[in-house]
């Protein structure tokens, strides 16, 4: 096919699906305000205004993504077919179902639509994914925690805006292969970690995502179940914060590690676990996770802010893309 003309065209083909990180970590840190809105009766100013900006972000992605399909054809069938990059591309149905669940808040029946469509892309991509590597098991250099994404966030995403938008019944549902999927992939995942070594340098960003199933799976049980703390909810939030510790102390062996936007996959769990203990909190005031919140909360937003300024500075110095081939 013949390389792109426009420099529209040419800028599209180099946009990388696993840029939806940034929708799902802003879509994701505005929950987290929206919690805190309930929890502290602050205004829901910034949450709308996050949800905004993220839904622009995510119609500008997913228009390049159109755009590179046509001009690019072969280099995103590559990208899709890659372990770490082809999981990555489930950010895009994921972020989609979060913005549903935001929206759903103001306009339940754009909210149900948006939460149909971002389930069957989930779907039909997770069945995809998950497929590929049965047929072709990934090298262990390419295994790595962006597997959760296609079958557990994906799945777990449907579960929450499904609840957001008045349909627990299929939420459930999407609950059961989320939670399944990572009781599946989990221990594959750490049994990679003990036996194959330490994540490459380029890929070390990634182990943000072993965040994501605890908080993922404690937002969409309390969208279903409903934000009063029980057991299951508890217990949730417990390992999350395990996980958070855990990374907390790993986080010396990315001093090194020069700004991608891998780094986003820290935002959107720890914005989502720190949306989950609001809830917990602002329904059982004096519980552990109402004295987490606030601290969880605050460290939500600057792990965001930082994130977000290093991309657009990479942006402004036209470093945050893939160079052209």
């Amino acid at each position: 096919m013949p390389p792109p003309t426009s420099p529209a065209a040419q800028l599209a083909a180099r946009v990388p699906a696993s840029l939806f990180s940034t929708v799902l970590g802003l879509a994701a840190l505005g929950a987290a305000w929206r919690g805190a809105a309930r929890a502290y009766g602050t205004s829901a100013w910034v949450a709308d205004a996050l949800l905004v900006v993220a839904a622009a972000l995510w119609i500008a992605l997913a228009a390049a993504q159109v755009v590179k399909a046509v001009v690019a054809g072969a280099a995103l069938r590559a990208e899709l077919a890659d372990p770490v990059e082809g999981s990555l591309a489930a950010l895009g149905p994921a972020s989609l179902l979060l913005l549903a669940a935001g929206v759903a808040v103001h306009r339940p029946d754009l909210g149900a639509v948006l939460f149909w469509i971002g389930a069957a892309l989930a779907v039909v991509h997770a069945a995809w994914a998950v497929g590929g590597w049965i047929v072709a098991p990934p090298a262990v250099e390419r295994v790595t925690p962006a597997l959760y994404l296609p079958p557990v966030a994906g799945m777990l995403l449907a579960a929450a805006a499904a609840g957001a938008a008045g349909r627990a019944d299929a939420g459930w549902a999407f609950f059961g292969a989320g939670l399944l999927s990572w009781l599946l992939l989990g221990p594959v995942l750490f049994t990679r970690h003990l036996s194959a070594g330490e994540l490459p340098p380029a890929l070390r960003p990634l182990l943000g995502l072993e965040l994501a199933p605890p908080a993922l799976a404690l937002f969409a049980y309390q969208g279903l179940e409903g934000a009063a703390p029980d057991a299951a909810s508890r217990g949730l939030l417990g390992f999350g914060l395990l996980v958070a510790a855990v990374l907390l102390r790993l986080a010396g062996r990315l001093r090194d590690v020069p700004f991608a936007p891998a780094y986003w996959a820290f935002t959107f769990p720890l914005a989502l676990l720190a949306a989950g203990a609001l809830r917990q909190g602002a329904a059982a005031p004096g519980g552990v996770a109402g004295a987490l919140a606030l601290p969880l909360f605050v460290v939500a937003n600057a792990v965001v802010a930082v994130v977000a300024f290093h991309t657009v500075t990479a942006a402004s110095r036209g470093t945050l893309l893939p160079p052209r081939e």
